[in-house]
């Protein structure tokens, strides 16, 4: 058995196994010889084992394609799966989304082409009539996001907020009447660390970021159709006409406008939900990356040692060679025919020895025998 047929055992393509290694076991062997076949035992252990080992993450399906590939195709085809119907529903929300902006968009413009239709330049006030019907169109125009305040709590105590200090001077958007509530909301006192006042970071007042749509009247922002009227210098039909600006406008729908926001709600949830799953996705082939990458490590090392003690074997081995045909130790061969002859030498003296002590003996009695004669 040469060194090459042991190392079949760590060839795949090779069918040797530890049991014909083991026969040899049974032969009269020297010591050292045993060890080298006890080495290969282990050896072929230790690459069983790996191969174990190895298949945990590999393996092979009918086709004999890689397990780890497959259960990892797998894992990352149902994440794409899912990703991929995130960003459809995503994509969809958002298609919707923008042609229902547009159509409501367009509701507005008809809203203020009927102002200057329904409003002739033959009446006497038709200017701020205008100004009060347009400003009523913007008003009730599309909201795309709800009103988030922008104050961030009174200077002195940052935990009370706009809905702990304006419940008595603001509502919906407005501010009551009266000097009071005007003072109140105006004041710098009562603003944050940013120098934002209530009337313009709070919601409840008409400020903070985004929500409803503002109209303008003379390039000054106004909130609602009082302001409006105020803007305007008073008058007995501005606040009507704001109030009913486009009604009959081809495809003007005030109410609409004003729950578009929830469409907008909507967009973004998928939206998130997407980037939640894009994230996913991303964690998952980091892991797997990094899982990958210390399986070949592991690989990497096991199949150094496994090189390292091959290397090994084989020196020994070869040591075993230079012993002689069938493993056989002529130096402990020799110094046994060395004692066998030493013994079959001691043997022969013995035998010789004897002899002359018979010979000695019968010599005496044959003497003794003829004097006593």
């Amino acid at each position: 058995m040469g060194f090459d047929d042991v190392l079949n055992i760590f060839l795949p393509k090779h069918t040797i196994s530890k049991e014909e290694i083991k026969k040899y076991l049974g032969r009269p062997q020297t010591k050292d010889s045993r060890n080298h076949l006890l080495q290969g035992v282990r050896l072929g252990n230790l690459r069983e084992g790996f191969e174990q080992a190895d298949k945990k993450f590999i393996g092979q399906d009918e086709e004999g394609k890689r397990g780890m590939k497959i259960k990892e195709e797998k894992m990352l085809k149902k994440i794409e799966d899912e990703y991929d119907s995130t960003i459809s529903a995503y994509a969809k929300a958002y298609q919707d989304y923008l042609l229902e902006h547009a159509r409501l968009t367009e509701g507005v413009a008809n809203c203020r082409t009927q102002c200057q239709e329904n409003i002739p330049t033959s009446d006497g006030d038709y200017v701020n009539k205008r100004k009060a019907c347009i400003a009523g169109c913007q008003l009730k125009g599309v909201q795309i996001q709800k009103c988030k305040n922008s104050y961030k709590g009174l200077s002195t105590d940052t935990s009370k907020k706009c809905h702990h200090l304006v419940t008595d001077h603001c509502n919906d958007g407005s501010v009551n009447p009266g000097a009071k509530s005007s003072k109140f909301v105006r004041s710098q006192t009562n603003a944050d660390n940013s120098k934002i006042t209530l009337l313009n970071g709070c919601c409840e007042c008409g400020g903070g970021i985004s929500g409803k749509p503002r109209g303008l009247i003379n390039n000054q922002e106004v909130k609602n159709c009082d302001e409006v009227v105020d803007k305007l210098g008073g008058g007995p039909s501005y606040k009507s006409i704001c109030i009913n600006a486009g009604n009959g406008a081809k495809g003007f729908d005030a109410n609409a406008n004003k729950n578009f926001v929830n469409r907008y709600s909507d967009v973004k949830g998928k939206n998130d939900a997407a980037m939640v799953q894009m994230k996913k996705l991303g964690k998952k082939i980091n892991l797997l990356t990094k899982a990958r990458d210390k399986i070949k490590g592991t690989i990497a090392s096991e199949e150094d040692l496994l090189d390292q003690n091959l290397k090994k074997f084989e020196e020994k081995y070869a040591l075993l060679q230079s012993y002689g045909d069938g493993g056989k130790d002529y130096t402990s061969i020799a110094q046994y025919e060395s004692s066998s002859r030493k013994k079959a030498s001691e043997e022969l003296k013995f035998y010789m020895w004897s002899v002359l002590a018979i010979v000695l003996i019968i010599t005496v009695v044959s003497n003794f025998k003829k004097k006593s004669t």
